[in-house]
């Protein structure tokens, strides 16, 4: 199974996401800090959720400049404060921060993994083709691999038929992938030659 690397880069952030024979290689580097971690394939759920991350410092920045803004019309309401049009400017810029932060909201992807972890893929402007073509190749091979482990090297029918069942629940092969595969392993049963007196395999 070749292996696949991507890298993905922000702002003082950087992404390394790489496959390896069932394993997923993802590597996060700040301005101070970064951590890496590996990931089974049997550990990757697969639900893929599309969240918006804003601006964290702008949003900050708005959000003080409101609160004061908010402070000073009820300084003018009680009459500690007499200029009105300073909250005004006040509250009309920070509208204007809120709306520049909600624009420019960076689009993550999100893989959800065992233990309600989850694993982020940038997914804005250059970064959205990218992380869609690999995101679809982590999960074919995921499928492609998981279906080999699990069913074609496992010669014990009933653990065989039991991990085709896994295979579906976890959504890692849809119904029709499925049926295919269990009517190819009733025809593999069929068509065995058993030798007189002995019994189809069994698990020990």
């Amino acid at each position: 199974m070749k292996n696949r690397k991507m890298v993905q880069k922000r702002l003082w952030k950087e992404k390394e996401f790489r496959l390896d024979d069932g394993i997923l290689h993802f590597k996060e580097m700040g301005l101070l800090s970064g951590y890496a971690v590996e990931l089974r394939y049997e550990d990757i759920i697969g639900e893929r959720r599309i969240k918006r991350q804003p601006n964290y410092v702008l949003f900050i920045a708005a959000a003080i400049l409101f609160w004061l803004s908010s402070l000073n019309f009820i300084g003018y309401g009680t009459g500690t404060i007499t200029n009105i049009l300073a909250p005004i400017l006040g509250v009309l810029m920070s509208s204007v921060l809120f709306y520049i932060v909600y624009r420019n909201a960076q689009e993550v992807l999100y893989l959800d993994t065992i233990e309600n972890g989850s694993i982020g893929f940038f997914r804005d402007g250059d970064n959205k083709r990218q992380a869609d073509k690999f995101i679809t190749e982590l999960l074919e091979q995921r499928k492609v691999f998981l279906v080999e482990k699990y069913w074609d090297c496992v010669d014990c029918y009933e653990k065989k038929m039991h991990n085709l069942d896994w295979l579906k629940n976890e959504n890692i092969v849809n119904i029709d992938e499925f049926k295919y595969l269990k009517d190819e392993m009733f025809q593999q049963i069929e068509t065995e030659v058993i030798p007189i007196g002995f019994h189809s395999r069994k698990c020990s």
